[in-house]
């Protein structure tokens, strides 16, 4: 009984291993499939692919079938090694060195049943079924050592056994849908709708081995939880039809992959992608296999040989004495509870260099992870069209500790809108497949309509007119598909200097001289210049261009073409033989002396008449015949003395009228108002004025220093001034000054100081 229940229990377990062909992992890798825009099946690598194909079909099981195997662990030579003479050697010991602690076998089938892409304006829909087997088969090298080697070379050590197995079956509907947010940036999202058809996930499996050193006997502890749901033994019983299988089982999932990409410059893009975020929640046919006694332990200590020998018992009923105990301590248990298993989640981080209008080189990082680790992989490709028809790949990857994964993708294309396709991430593993860790391989075929990548381009220069700024004019990928005929990197039809390289700043014209004037608007397109000069320089920044200026050295005036002309008679400095005098281009630059009295006219008060230097070219005369000659006579119009330096003296009466005035003229203290007695002597000085017409009157007024603001002198004067002219006295014989306190007589600190200071100094003088 205890055999059979063991039995019965391995046999389930790997029914769905068996028809699976061991499958053992979502060991896709599609790095070069990731930038084969070409190929429809690309936006399953990272759903913003924009195809450029109006509409895309996939032929119902021919469109799309993968298949990837990869082992973590080593290579088959590792396994069967040559012997120096060309013979084949088994070498499990060396793969066993290989190995790391944790090793996956890794191998993914997928299967599309449909696939139809469409294009609406910047909208693009992708609905998709398709097949899928993925799994992985975790397994240590302690657990391969122990079946190869035994428990000898690990006696007096604990061996962990480490055998996981995660495999399923299930389809998957999707919905992608892609937005061209601009001519930079597209975003993408698949939602996903899985339906799980079989699973077998191990949960935990604890399993461990130790040897004692001292007795040899073996201890074994244990603790398993392992989940299934399987339907192919019901379908191959016909307990269950295959509707029922294909689509009426009740476990349900779901789960979303999400894209962007982005354009940085014309030549220069970058892309992202995030895959099967979600899982399967398992309901039909399942079973739960666990522990009864987690982490229990059993020690075996061999078999009693006497007890054979006296025939005590049999070695069949030792054997199976053995296996009861076995199973007592790790008895399973059998459950049927729900339960869910999540996807293997992918990352892809690439970036892209446009090399021509052909080719472009990519980069891409990509991270898978398994059992909730991250396995990475990088890879590098170069790809672009061959023909009108042919779009190829060739990528290198690093990834599962392998270095030599050489892959190559190739898509034919015919006139009726066909497409075959082969993507492989490692030729190599089909070529020499002894030396590879890895394989996988995608084929198909598709139906393309509307724009082509390759024939819709009417032009002509490998750019499709959906892209093409210029599609009935042959360009380049960097304008665009325009023209460029002077290779300035801007297109003729925005370039307004189509004919000549010029720069972006101005359009596409030149400036060869770089001072910010374009060469067509440029007077000297070959030597940097001012805005004001039209482009020309100027070196002496006279407003006279260089090649108009007659002294390019000298500054100089726009009327002298440039050259100086210190007097300003007209005549430029190196022409001017007197170049600081003004002077006439008949006298050579020179001043005119008409009078030819020595004194040129420039400077000549009396011109038309000769004269001396002395008075200014003017001759000396005794205008009022007093013997004293104008330039020594101080009243050159009023008879005076040789004493009075050619005035006229005073009378004693005149005098003594000034000197009375000069004591009796006085205002209010710190006020503008005459005291009383000043009236009495502004009258005779009134009267001395009118009765001699020859006199002019000079009053100086002056104030004490607390009043340092002039404006009471000021006022005063306007007082005297007043009275003069009231009295008949023009103002042109009158030189009223207001002085204030710039000639202090005394302390002004007390009011006889003050007194003094306050004061006017009258004086007569003549015309």
């Amino acid at each position: 009984m205890t055999i059979k229940l063991l039995s019965n229990f391995i046999k389930s377990v790997f029914t769905l291993l068996l028809f699976m062909g061991y499958t053992a992992a979502n060991a896709q890798q599609n790095y070069t499939l990731y930038n084969m825009s070409s190929i429809s099946q690309s936006i399953y690598c990272n759903p913003s692919v924009f195809p450029i194909n109006n509409v895309n079909i996939g032929l119902p099981v021919l469109s799309s079938n993968y298949i990837g195997i990869t082992n973590t662990a080593f290579k088959y030579s590792d396994l069967i090694r040559k012997r120096p003479d060309d013979s084949l050697t088994f070498d499990m010991n060396n793969a066993i060195s290989k190995m790391q602690d944790n090793n996956y076998l890794l191998t993914s089938l997928q299967i599309d049943l449909l696939s139809v892409g469409f294009k609406i304006k910047k909208n693009y829909f992708n609905i998709t079924a398709t097949e899928k087997f993925t799994g992985i088969l975790n397994y240590s090298r302690g657990f391969a050592d122990f079946l190869w080697n035994g428990n000898g070379p690990s006696i007096g050590e604990t061996i962990n056994i480490g055998l996981g197995i995660q495999a399923t079956h299930y389809r998957e509907y999707g919905l992608n849908y892609v937005r061209k947010i601009n001519n930079k940036l597209n975003v993408g999202i698949k939602l996903k709708y899985l339906y799980g058809m079989e699973n077998i996930q191990t949960v935990r499996a604890g399993v461990s081995l130790y040897t004692d050193p001292a007795a040899y006997a073996l201890k074994a502890q244990s603790d398993v939880l392992i989940n299934k749901s399987e339907n192919i033994e019901g379908l191959v019983n016909s307990q269950i039809n295959i509707t029922d299988y294909a689509f009426g089982l009740k476990n349900n999932g779901k789960a979303i992959d999400l894209g962007a990409q982005y354009k940085i410059t014309d030549k220069i893009a970058v892309n992202v992608s995030l895959l099967d975020f979600g899982g399967i929640n398992w309901r039909s046919n399942v079973q739960n296999y666990q522990s009864a006694n987690p982490n229990a332990s059993y020690t075996y200590d061999g078999l009693y040989i006497a007890d054979v020998i006296n025939d005590t018992t049999s070695i069949d009923q030792a054997f199976n004495a053995v296996l009861d105990s076995a199973y007592a301590a790790f008895r399973i248990d059998t459950s049927f509870s729900n339960y869910r298993t999540k996807l293997n989640k992918q990352i892809y981080l690439g970036g892209t260099y446009q090399l021509s209008d052909r080719f472009q080189t990519n980069l891409v990082l990509h991270g898978m992870f398994i059992e909730g680790k991250m396995q990475p992989g990088i890879s590098a490709s170069v790809g672009g069209k061959l023909g009108e028809r042919v779009h190829m790949n060739l990528c290198y990857s690093i990834f599962n500790r392998s270095y030599n994964n050489l892959g190559w993708g190739v898509s034919l294309g015919s006139k009726g809108g066909s497409q075959f396709y082969v993507v492989s991430d490692n030729i190599l593993g089909a070529v020499f497949p002894q030396n590879a860790k890895s394989f996988n391989l995608r084929i198909g075929m598709n139906l393309r309509f509307g724009t082509d990548p390759y024939n819709d381009d009417e032009d002509g220069d490998g750019i499709p007119d959906s892209q093409d700024k210029c599609p009935k004019m042959k360009g380049s990928l960097e304008m665009k598909g325009c023209p460029d005929g002077d290779n300035d990197r801007i297109a003729d039809f925005e370039d307004e200097c189509p004919d000549d390289y010029g720069l972006p700043r101005f359009k596409g014209c030149p400036d060869k001289d770089g001072d910010n004037i374009i060469d067509k608007f440029d007077k000297c397109p070959d030597l940097p210049g001012s805005q004001r000069l039209k482009g020309c320089p100027d070196r002496d920044d006279d407003g006279v261009s260089d090649d108009e200026d007659l002294c390019p050295d000298q500054k100089g005036l726009q009327d002298m073409k440039g050259c100086p002309d210190s007097d300003g008679d007209g005549i430029n400095d190196a022409d001017d033989k007197c170049p600081n005098n003004f002077g006439t281009k008949e006298n050579e630059g020179c001043p005119v002396d008409k009078d030819k009295d020595g004194v040129l006219d420039s400077e000549d008060l009396c011109p038309e008449e000769a004269g001396s230097k002395e008075n200014k070219g003017c001759p000396i005369k005794d205008s009022d015949g007093d013997g004293l000659l104008d330039k020594d006579d101080e009243c050159p119009q009023t008879k005076g003395s040789a004493s009075g330096k050619g005035c006229p003296e005073l009378s004693s009466e005149e005098a003594l009228t000034v000197k009375t005035a000069s004591e009796t003229i006085k205002f209010e203290m710190d006020k503008y108002e005459l005291m009383s007695i000043a009236y009495e002597q502004l009258d005779k000085l009134t009267q001395l004025m009118k009765f001699n017409m020859a006199l002019v009157l000079k009053i100086d007024v002056y104030s004490d220093n607390s009043n340092s603001d002039s404006t009471l002198a000021k006022e005063r004067v306007n007082v005297l001034q007043e009275y003069f002219t009231k009295k008949g006295i023009e103002s042109k014989r009158l030189n009223i000054t207001p002085l204030g306190d710039s000639k202090s007589v005394t302390d002004s600190t007390t009011n006889e100081g003050k007194e003094k200071s306050n004061r006017v100094e009258v004086s007569f003088k003549f015309n």
